[in-house]
Protein backbone atom coordinates (compact mmCIF):
# COMPACT_ATOMS: atom_id res chain seq x y z
CA UNK A 1 0.00 0.00 0.00
CA UNK A 2 1.32 3.13 -0.77
CA UNK A 3 1.89 5.96 1.43
CA UNK A 4 -0.06 8.66 1.89
CA UNK A 5 -1.14 11.26 4.68
CA UNK A 6 -4.09 11.34 7.00
CA UNK A 7 -5.64 13.87 5.53
CA UNK A 8 -5.92 11.97 2.27
CA UNK A 9 -7.42 9.11 3.69
CA UNK A 10 -10.79 10.54 3.42
CA UNK A 11 -10.28 12.77 0.80
CA UNK A 12 -9.97 9.99 -1.71
CA UNK A 13 -13.21 8.47 -0.31
CA UNK A 14 -15.60 11.74 -0.26
CA UNK A 15 -13.78 14.15 -3.16
CA UNK A 16 -11.51 12.00 -5.10
CA UNK A 17 -7.76 11.35 -5.13
CA UNK A 18 -6.95 14.54 -7.59
CA UNK A 19 -8.97 16.72 -5.44
CA UNK A 20 -7.50 15.16 -2.18
CA UNK A 21 -4.27 15.53 -3.52
CA UNK A 22 -4.39 19.30 -4.04
CA UNK A 23 -6.15 19.96 -0.90
CA UNK A 24 -3.33 18.58 0.75
CA UNK A 25 -1.17 20.35 -1.07
CA UNK A 26 -2.19 23.39 0.12
CA UNK A 27 -2.25 23.06 3.41
CA UNK A 28 0.18 25.14 5.78
CA UNK A 29 2.94 22.61 7.45
CA UNK A 30 1.78 23.39 10.37
CA UNK A 31 -1.81 22.17 9.48
CA UNK A 32 -0.71 19.36 7.89
CA UNK A 33 1.29 18.10 11.26
CA UNK A 34 -2.39 18.68 13.32
CA UNK A 35 -3.89 16.66 10.81
CA UNK A 36 -0.96 13.62 11.31
CA UNK A 37 -1.26 14.51 15.09
CA UNK A 38 -4.94 13.54 15.63
CA UNK A 39 -4.72 10.62 13.39
CA UNK A 40 -1.94 9.24 15.63
CA UNK A 41 -4.02 9.83 18.68
CA UNK A 42 -7.14 8.14 17.46
CA UNK A 43 -5.12 5.40 16.14
CA UNK A 44 -3.43 4.87 19.65
CA UNK A 45 -6.60 5.48 21.25
CA UNK A 46 -8.59 3.00 19.46
CA UNK A 47 -5.52 0.64 19.87
CA UNK A 48 -6.18 0.62 23.61
CA UNK A 49 -9.89 -0.19 23.34
CA UNK A 50 -9.44 -3.50 20.43
CA UNK A 51 -6.62 -4.48 22.97
CA UNK A 52 -9.11 -4.39 25.94
CA UNK A 53 -11.98 -6.04 24.18
CA UNK A 54 -9.56 -8.85 23.23
CA UNK A 55 -7.74 -9.49 26.53
CA UNK A 56 -11.82 -9.52 27.91
CA UNK A 57 -13.03 -11.90 25.33
CA UNK A 58 -9.61 -14.26 25.71
CA UNK A 59 -10.39 -14.13 29.72
CA UNK A 60 -14.07 -15.35 28.97
CA UNK A 61 -13.13 -17.86 26.54
CA UNK A 62 -10.93 -19.39 29.29
CA UNK A 63 -13.35 -19.25 32.02
CA UNK A 64 -15.58 -21.43 29.35
CA UNK A 65 -13.00 -23.81 28.43
CA UNK A 66 -12.55 -24.47 32.31
CA UNK A 67 -16.57 -25.10 32.86
CA UNK A 68 -15.93 -27.71 29.66
CA UNK A 69 -12.89 -29.41 31.09
CA UNK A 70 -14.70 -30.08 34.33
CA UNK A 71 -17.68 -31.75 32.71
CA UNK A 72 -15.61 -34.60 31.43
CA UNK A 73 -12.32 -33.99 33.99
CA UNK A 74 -11.10 -37.85 34.06
CA UNK A 75 -11.37 -38.03 30.29
CA UNK A 76 -7.92 -37.49 29.48
CA UNK A 77 -9.27 -37.56 25.48
CA UNK A 78 -11.40 -35.25 26.47
CA UNK A 79 -8.83 -33.01 28.06
CA UNK A 80 -6.56 -33.34 25.56
CA UNK A 81 -9.30 -32.05 22.51
CA UNK A 82 -9.85 -29.27 25.30
CA UNK A 83 -5.96 -27.87 24.77
CA UNK A 84 -5.75 -28.67 21.22
CA UNK A 85 -8.80 -26.36 20.92
CA UNK A 86 -7.41 -24.01 23.01
CA UNK A 87 -4.32 -23.36 21.59
CA UNK A 88 -6.01 -23.10 17.93
CA UNK A 89 -8.11 -20.28 19.32
CA UNK A 90 -4.97 -18.83 21.09
CA UNK A 91 -3.23 -18.74 16.93
CA UNK A 92 -6.26 -17.47 15.59
CA UNK A 93 -6.38 -14.78 18.10
CA UNK A 94 -3.08 -14.01 17.56
CA UNK A 95 -3.16 -13.84 13.52
CA UNK A 96 -6.42 -11.56 14.27
CA UNK A 97 -4.45 -9.41 16.66
CA UNK A 98 -1.61 -9.21 14.03
CA UNK A 99 -3.78 -8.62 11.43
CA UNK A 100 -4.65 -5.62 13.46
CA UNK A 101 -1.54 -4.47 14.15
CA UNK A 102 -0.35 -4.78 10.43
CA UNK A 103 -3.15 -2.51 9.30
CA UNK A 104 -2.57 0.48 12.06
CA UNK A 105 1.32 0.41 11.39
CA UNK A 106 0.72 0.55 7.97
CA UNK A 107 -1.38 3.71 8.44
CA UNK A 108 0.94 5.38 11.00
CA UNK A 109 3.29 5.39 8.37
CA UNK A 110 1.48 6.63 6.00
CA UNK A 111 1.06 9.89 7.76
CA UNK A 112 4.91 10.53 7.15
CA UNK A 113 3.86 11.16 3.25
CA UNK A 114 1.85 11.56 0.77
CA UNK A 115 0.77 9.17 -2.49
CA UNK A 116 -2.23 8.45 -3.98
CA UNK A 117 -4.11 5.53 -2.85
CA UNK A 118 -6.66 3.14 -4.27
CA UNK A 119 -8.96 3.34 -1.07
CA UNK A 120 -11.74 0.79 -2.25
CA UNK A 121 -9.33 -2.00 -3.11
CA UNK A 122 -7.52 -1.23 0.73
CA UNK A 123 -11.70 -1.73 1.72
CA UNK A 124 -11.48 -4.73 0.00
CA UNK A 125 -8.26 -5.96 1.12
CA UNK A 126 -9.00 -5.43 4.85
CA UNK A 127 -12.39 -7.43 3.99
CA UNK A 128 -10.70 -10.18 2.58
CA UNK A 129 -8.20 -10.21 5.04
CA UNK A 130 -10.61 -10.43 8.18
CA UNK A 131 -13.34 -12.82 6.22
CA UNK A 132 -10.60 -15.76 5.81
CA UNK A 133 -9.85 -15.47 9.42
CA UNK A 134 -13.56 -15.32 10.48
CA UNK A 135 -13.54 -18.73 7.91
CA UNK A 136 -10.88 -20.18 9.44
CA UNK A 137 -12.22 -19.75 13.07
CA UNK A 138 -15.12 -21.28 12.24
CA UNK A 139 -14.21 -24.41 10.88
CA UNK A 140 -12.39 -24.59 14.08
CA UNK A 141 -15.02 -24.19 16.31
CA UNK A 142 -17.12 -26.04 14.63
CA UNK A 143 -14.55 -29.46 14.27
CA UNK A 144 -13.78 -28.95 17.70
CA UNK A 145 -17.89 -29.36 18.48
CA UNK A 146 -17.85 -32.46 16.30
CA UNK A 147 -14.46 -34.00 18.25
CA UNK A 148 -15.70 -32.92 22.00
CA UNK A 149 -19.12 -34.69 21.59
CA UNK A 150 -17.84 -38.22 19.85
CA UNK A 151 -17.95 -40.58 22.28
CA UNK A 152 -19.51 -37.65 24.62
CA UNK A 153 -23.22 -37.13 23.28
CA UNK A 154 -24.49 -36.63 26.69
CA UNK A 155 -22.32 -33.54 26.81
CA UNK A 156 -23.61 -32.05 23.48
CA UNK A 157 -26.18 -29.04 25.03
CA UNK A 158 -23.27 -28.21 27.04
CA UNK A 159 -20.40 -27.74 24.55
CA UNK A 160 -22.96 -26.58 21.85
CA UNK A 161 -23.89 -23.70 24.39
CA UNK A 162 -20.21 -23.21 25.53
CA UNK A 163 -18.28 -22.81 21.75
CA UNK A 164 -21.09 -21.20 20.00
CA UNK A 165 -20.58 -18.45 22.86
CA UNK A 166 -16.89 -18.92 22.36
CA UNK A 167 -17.18 -18.11 18.68
CA UNK A 168 -19.84 -15.20 18.90
CA UNK A 169 -17.67 -13.43 20.98
CA UNK A 170 -14.38 -14.18 19.08
CA UNK A 171 -16.24 -12.86 16.07
CA UNK A 172 -17.27 -9.77 17.67
CA UNK A 173 -13.71 -8.83 17.94
CA UNK A 174 -13.07 -9.17 14.85
CA UNK A 175 -15.99 -7.70 13.11
CA UNK A 176 -14.61 -4.71 16.23
CA UNK A 177 -11.11 -4.23 14.50
CA UNK A 178 -12.19 -4.54 10.78
CA UNK A 179 -14.48 -1.63 11.32
CA UNK A 180 -11.88 0.23 13.72
CA UNK A 181 -9.35 -0.41 10.44
CA UNK A 182 -11.75 0.54 8.07
CA UNK A 183 -13.05 3.49 9.66
CA UNK A 184 -9.39 4.45 10.06
CA UNK A 185 -9.46 5.21 6.71
CA UNK A 186 -12.18 7.57 6.28
CA UNK A 187 -11.37 9.29 9.97
CA UNK A 188 -9.72 12.51 8.34
CA UNK A 189 -13.41 14.25 7.23
CA UNK A 190 -13.64 16.21 10.58
CA UNK A 191 -10.23 17.18 11.31
CA UNK A 192 -9.61 18.48 7.59
CA UNK A 193 -13.15 20.65 8.02
CA UNK A 194 -12.00 21.85 11.35
CA UNK A 195 -8.63 22.98 9.69
CA UNK A 196 -9.97 24.72 6.75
Amino acid sequence: MKNLTKGILLGTLTAGVAAATAYYRSLSPMQKEAVQDRFLDQLAASKVKMDQLKNDTTDHFNILMSELRYAQENDEGWQILLADFKQEYINLSNQAKNQYTYWQQALAEQVDAHLDIDVPGTMDQIQSNYSEIKNQAAKVFTEAKSNLVADHQNSKNEVDKKIDEAQAEFDIVLDAQQADVKAALGLAEDDINEIK
